[in-house]
């Protein structure tokens, strides 16, 4: 639910609750100077904490027109903004991302610069009445302790994906980056019936397995809407093919709760189950550290057997 804030500014689209505190919300199309258009189920949220010029954090919700992957990206495919995109006196634009040999370009924002120079007074003083009401019913010691940054304490975020309709969930500090799958793979004689087979990742030769067949599901045709997500399982990356990646989900430990009896082979996966919107969504919460570690140079060397012969 969004209620609207009279004389605001024109990119704030209202306020809704998160947890109990109040959350601007605010519209990226109109800060980045784009015509908005009508709301649809593709737009998502992203929730930004940000310390303003003052030294002040101020919390957002912002609106995007979709959410599609999560990237990891090591500084040497990051580049300055050329001097001739940049407008006189504004940094909207932080730098450069150069992937697939340049073939493909991302420009990464300045939350700092898009976000801080907003006159959100109306909000500031909705916000903080809601953090007054929902204080007063905590005690001096829990005030102490949330005297920090409150959201890292208890807060969980996960990388939510579908299989064969189910919800799953891996905590977004396994994911190393999620992309899109690519026109083939390098097959691997004798390998699993899991193992998909082969990629070049920026240089980097990576085992890709089918998560469907990994989990003993029924397989599917290939879609556009198939996402890689590459893990970092045990020091090795590995990427794991998904039916699709719907969000980055951010969850309370209250909403965490320890799965019920399951098989030996279920529970060594399964860490927790992510109750969320009231108990009316779960999302299984997969431990990446129990997935089976596939080495790299091993299947690597036995594709280039076969390559030879």
């Amino acid at each position: 639910m969004i209620s609207e804030v009279p004389n605001s500014p024109d990119a704030v689209v209202g306020l809704t609750s998160l947890r109990d505190r109040v959350l601007p919300l605010i519209s990226l199309r109109t800060c980045l100077g784009v015509a908005r258009e009508e709301a649809n189920d593709s737009n998502r949220v992203v929730v930004l904490q940000i310390p303003d010029r003052d030294g002040a954090v101020r919390r957002f919700g912002v609106i995007v027109d979709r959410a599609r992957e999560v990237l990891r990206i090591s500084n040497e495919f990051i580049e300055d903004v050329p001097d001739g995109i940049k407008r006189h006196g504004s940094d909207e634009i932080e730098c450069i991302c150069k992937l697939d040999s340049g073939k493909r370009l991302i420009s990464v924002l300045s939350a700092r610069e898009i976000f801080c120079g907003l006159n959100l007074k109306e909000e500031d003083e909705a916000l903080a009445a809601s953090t007054i009401d929902v204080n007063t019913e905590e005690t001096e010691e829990d005030d102490m302790r949330g005297a920090g940054d409150e959201h890292l304490s208890d807060d969980e975020q996960l990388v939510v994906f579908k299989l064969a309709q189910e919800n799953f969930g891996i905590s977004i500090h396994s994911v190393q980056e999620i992309i899109r799958l690519p026109e083939s793979f390098v097959v691997v004689p004798n390998a699993g019936a899991e193992v998909e087979g082969l990629i070049n990742l920026r240089g980097m030769v990576m085992p890709v397995i089918d998560m469907r067949r990994y989990f003993n599901l029924a397989s599917c045709e290939r879609s556009e809407r198939q996402r890689i997500i590459v893990l970092n399982v045990q020091g090795m990356l590995t990427g794991y093919i998904v039916d699709s990646v719907t969000e980055v989900l951010t969850v309370t430990a209250s909403e965490l709760t320890a799965p019920p009896t399951l098989n030996s082979e279920a529970a060594r996966y399964v860490q927790n189950v992510a109750k969320t919107h009231g108990g009316k969504r779960m999302v299984l919460v997969l431990d990446s550290g129990a997935f089976d570690v596939v080495d790299p140079d091993e299947l690597a060397a036995a594709a280039e057997e076969v390559a030879a012969s």
